[in-house]
C-alpha cells in the first residue's frame, strides 16, 4: 500500500475444499499495476478491518496474509464473493444486471481502452500475453479508433 501498487505474484489453485498458490500462467501475468489514490484509501481500510478479525479470530486465524479473506483469514471462493458479496453490492447501489466477478475485470480493460489508455498500458496492467490479444478481445471498446487517430494526424499536420 506504501507504494502504491499491486504486485501479481501467485495465482489461488482451487481443489474442493483444498487450495494452493501456483505461479502465474505465463510471465506477463507476473506483473505490478500502480493502484488509484481511492483504490489506496479503500484497501487501507479494508486492511485496518481485517486487523479487527485477525483480533476477534485470535487462534483460529490463519495467518497467510491474503488480501480478501474470509473471518478466519482463509482465502474467499470466488463462488461465494459473486454470491455473498458482489450481489449484495450491486442490489444496495440498485443496480439489477447479473454480474460475475470476473466481469470487473472486462469492464476495467474496456473503460481504460473506451478512454484512449494506450493498448499496450491495457495489455500490461491486464497481464496478457501480448497487446494483439488485447485488441482482438476488446475492440468493441475502441469505436472511435478511426476518428481519434485520424484527428491526431490532423493535429499533428496543422501543429
Amino acid at each position: 500500500l506504501k507504494s502504491q501498487r499491486l504486485h501479481v505474484r501467485h495465482t489461488l489453485q482451487r481443489y474442493g475444499r483444498e487450495y494452493s498458490l501456483a505461479e502465474p500462467k505465463t510471465t506477463r501475468s507476473r506483473r505490478i499495476i500502480a493502484l488509484a489514490p481511492s483504490t489506496v484509501k479503500s484497501l487501507t481500510h479494508h486492511r485496518a478491518r481485517q486487523a479487527e478479525e485477525r483480533l476477534i479470530a485470535g487462534p483460529n486465524w490463519s495467518d497467510e496474509d491474503f488480501v480478501f479473506s474470509t473471518e478466519f483469514g482463509k482465502p474467499l471462493d470466488v463462488g461465494e464473493l459473486g454470491r455473498k458479496y458482489l450481489r449484495t453490492l450491486l442490489a444496495d447501489s440498485d443496480i439489477s444486471i447479473a454480474l460475475r466477478f470476473h466481469d470487473l475485470r472486462h469492464t476495467a480493460i474496456s473503460f481504460a481502452l473506451s478512454r484512449g489508455v494506450a493498448p499496450t498500458d491495457v495489455a500490461e496492467m491486464a497481464g496478457h500475453s501480448s497487446v494483439a490479444l488485447t485488441l482482438t478481445r476488446y475492440a468493441h471498446a475502441l469505436p472511435d479508433a478511426s476518428r481519434r487517430a485520424s484527428d491526431a494526424i490532423e493535429d499533428a499536420i496543422a501543429g
